[in-house]
């Protein structure tokens, strides 16, 4: 079975000189499975709850985790480069099977995507993986960027979560605006003035919608959490985000680049959905003042 999506690679599929050792067991060159960049599959984390039995010891598997992010990249393969992979994860035993899944590359945009994930069956508890195992996923986090602390902890038996423990928010959401409760319906660790590249635009009703377009700025504010798993629960709920993967949604959650006074970080947002309406851009790209000038209610 083939797909024309990208896969999501987070394990030893992310070092290009293993991958490409397997290519060639198999007569194919790199082509067959080529990068494409950087992405996060948001709301999972890593864990070593499965023994394999080419290593004889543990290997990776990421599992549901709301507000947490693997860190990996895209690969787009061609039908033998699935072939490949499928063989190596070794679908036809039921060791892995492909899952549906959406990733968000670093310009913020929601792809959707596939991942390779360990079947129920063969889910277990922790199993520590090999010191070149370990090597070889590290080597591709080296490659890509990615903080390997997340990858250190799970392969100790810890918690395997990359906690992104911040949302943006820009609308009602903002302190003294309409649905402020559901952010601060207790305390926030902290909250800064913010800006994100993007536009604001009307949608219609009293709430705006950013698009992450890069045309302009977005003001708003960043909201530090303590517990961002929990918290982004009524969230969701409030934005209609159903989870990833699922079509029809009114907002997507996402990741963006957030400036402050004090530089910039990675933070949740939400943007246009396939459902919300697209309006007219509010020009100065702050909402409140877009409110006080217009009257809206």
């Amino acid at each position: 079975m083939t797909d024309d999506r990208p896969c999501f690679a987070y394990g030893s599929n992310l070092c290009a000189d293993t991958l490409a050792a397997w290519l060639r067991e198999r007569g194919l060159d790199a082509s067959h499975a080529r990068p494409v960049g950087a992405a996060w599959l948001p709301d999972h984390a890593l864990s070593f709850g499965y023994r394999s039995t080419r290593h004889e010891a543990g290997a990776l598997d990421v599992r549901a985790r709301r507000g947490s992010v693997v860190q990996g990249a895209l690969l787009e393969l061609s039908p033998r480069g699935w072939a490949a992979l499928d063989a190596k994860e070794g679908v036809a035993t039921g060791a892995y099977a492909r899952r549906d899944t959406e990733a968000i590359v670093r310009d913020g945009t929601v792809v959707p995507a596939v991942v390779y994930v360990v079947t129920d069956a063969r889910r277990d508890v922790h199993h520590a993986p090999t010191d070149d195992y370990l090597r070889s996923v590290e080597a591709g986090y080296a490659a890509w960027g990615h903080d390997p602390a997340p990858l250190r902890a799970a392969a100790a038996g810890g918690p395997g979560a990359a906690w992104v423990d911040a949302v943006f928010v820009y609308g009602t959401l903002l302190r003294g605006e309409a649905n402020a409760h559901v952010m601060h319906d207790r305390p926030v660790r902290r909250v800064r003035d913010a800006t994100v590249r993007g536009a604001l635009l009307e949608t219609g009703e009293p709430y705006p919608v950013m698009v992450l377009d890069g045309a302009s700025t977005v003001h708003g504010e960043l909201v530090e959490l303590d517990d961002v798993e929990a918290r982004l629960g009524p969230l969701d709920a409030l934005e209609a985000f159903d989870g990833y993967g699922r079509p029809g949604r009114l907002y997507h959650r996402t990741l963006v680049d957030v400036t402050t006074a004090e530089g910039t970080r990675r933070a949740w947002t939400y943007v246009a959905g396939e459902t919300v309406g697209r309006g007219a851009r509010i020009a100065s790209g702050n909402w409140r003042e877009h409110r006080r000038s217009t009257g809206v209610r």
